[in-house]
């Protein structure tokens, strides 16, 4: 008896040996499998990463394509019968010697001042309200300028093609195997004016924005070595603490820091004078300016601050640049849209001269499938961090800003789902527009990235702050 029960729990003792030998080989062929699949979704989001940007590569060289045809097209009409060009239905001469002053690519001392005058003009725009013009109204003016300069005898056409003509820059002898120079198309060189105006704003309003916020509610600090002496700085937990709830224009002293951007990007663009009024006896400072200059500003420092928080770009490479973060801008102007106050008295530090207009929001060329993807983006950053500090919430925290956090987490969560969709819709609906006729009548300057980070190299030949 007591045999059969020891041979019975060895059985047993087997048995269970056996199942659990058959449990663990299939957890391990578990484990493989969740190894596999996150493998193979890494894999998926790397190749949908390549495949965006192989499409941001496509949309601009298409693009550029169609700018050449609406070049040669201009060409050949210069060049068409009689040896003359149409300008205002008459047929004027074409002298070749204006055209072979760009035939052999030269030093071009005259494109210095030719790219201070364009600033000039872009910080007067800028001023005036139109603050992101598109890349074709900015082709227009590179041809204007160069049209006043050499007074081409075919008029704006030929000035159009001759930005194409390519003529030798300076640049850093390091960065160019020990050559003082290197050849550019003449809009690549002019456009140089734009990049550095818009960065030079965005700086300024940044540490405008930080200078404020760290002497509010000590968040924020001024480097004091290296590249980064006397530049306001946040760590990524700050920056993310700013675009929480999107504090950064929900909340009093949100509102507050992007007034004092405001006024450290205007006093870089010498544009204080008339703009920003003393405090009087009964009433504080406050800055008069356009609702579109100031969602300008506030959606410079957003682009810092989502850099900062260490948050994925609204550029990829082989993208248009100035396109991104024109949509950028689209999407605040609605956001700040609902958290000013439509009223042109002074209100908070602020007087909007557009203040009543029910259609300040509006940006031309852009409507809400456009702007679907970008505005997902921006936010996603309002959701994904924690609160703002113990400081500000106790010093001015309100409803509001929790609500809107609430809203974009409503929005996030309708947006999920169509994201890519929305994408991948308006990514090829912009290729489609630039391979189609609009493009060539328009001449967009598509400028990428990559010919953005190529000009870094280039000898600084333009003084930024002489404004």
């Amino acid at each position: 008896m007591e045999k059969r029960v020891l041979d019975r729990l060895d059985e047993v003792e087997a048995a269970n040996k056996k199942r659990m030998v058959a449990f663990g080989k299939r957890v391990t062929a578990v484990r493989l499998d969740i190894t596999s699949t996150k493998s193979q979704v890494v894999a998926i989001k790397t190749g949908m990463t390549g495949m965006r940007q192989t499409t941001n590569a496509i949309s601009t060289a298409v693009s550029r394509g169609a700018v050449a045809m609406r070049d040669l097209a201009a060409a050949i009409e210069l060049r068409g019968a009689g040896g003359g060009a149409s300008s205002n239905d008459a047929i004027v001469p074409v002298p070749s010697n204006t055209a072979s002053f760009f035939d052999t690519p030269r030093v071009a001392s005259w494109t210095k001042q030719m790219v201070k005058d364009i600033r000039a003009e872009v910080t007067a725009e800028f001023l005036a309200g139109n603050v992101w013009p598109p890349a074709s109204s900015n082709r227009e003016m590179y041809a204007r300028h160069l049209h006043k300069k050499f007074n081409f005898p075919g008029g704006m056409p030929e000035a159009r093609l001759m930005l194409m003509k390519e003529i030798l820059t300076p640049c850093d002898p390091a960065r160019n195997h020990g050559s003082t120079s290197r050849k550019l198309p003449v809009h690549r060189v002019l456009r140089r004016a734009l990049p550095r105006f818009h960065r030079a704003v965005l700086e300024a309003a940044t540490n405008g924005f930080i200078e404020c916020t760290s002497s509010m509610l000590k968040i924020g600090w001024k480097g004091d070595k290296g590249q980064k002496k006397n530049v306001w700085q946040m760590t990524a937990a700050q920056a993310k603490q700013c675009l929480v709830g999107m504090w950064w224009i929900t909340d009093d002293v949100g509102r507050e820091a992007l007034l004092a951007a405001l006024g450290s990007a205007l006093a870089k663009i010498k544009g204080l004078n008339g703009v920003m009024i003393e405090a009087s006896e009964s009433r504080r400072r406050y800055y008069k300016v356009l609702y579109s200059v100031h969602v300008a500003v506030a959606a410079k420092v957003f682009i810092s601050l989502n850099a900062m928080a260490g948050y994925p770009p609204f550029t990829a490479k082989g993208g248009n640049v100035d396109e991104a973060y024109r949509k950028v801008w689209g999407v605040c102007m609605q956001l700040a849209d609902g958290n000013l106050k439509k009223t042109k008295m002074e209100y908070k530090g602020l007087e909007l001269l557009d203040g009543e207009d029910t259609r300040r929001a509006d940006v031309v060329g852009f409507n809400e499938a456009r702007l679907r993807a970008t505005r997902a983006q921006v936010m996603i950053t309002a959701v994904a961090a924690g609160d703002i500090s113990t400081a500000a919430a106790a010093a001015t925290r309100t409803g509001t800003a929790a609500a809107a956090a609430a809203a974009a987490a409503a929005a996030v969560a309708a947006a999920d789902t169509g994201d890519a969709e929305a994408m991948a819709a308006d990514e090829d609906a912009t290729a489609a527009a630039a391979a189609a006729a609009a493009a060539i009548t328009a001449g967009d300057d598509l400028e990428d990235e990559d010919a953005e980070e190529e000009d870094e190299d280039a000898e600084d030949d333009d003084n930024e702050d002489d404004w």
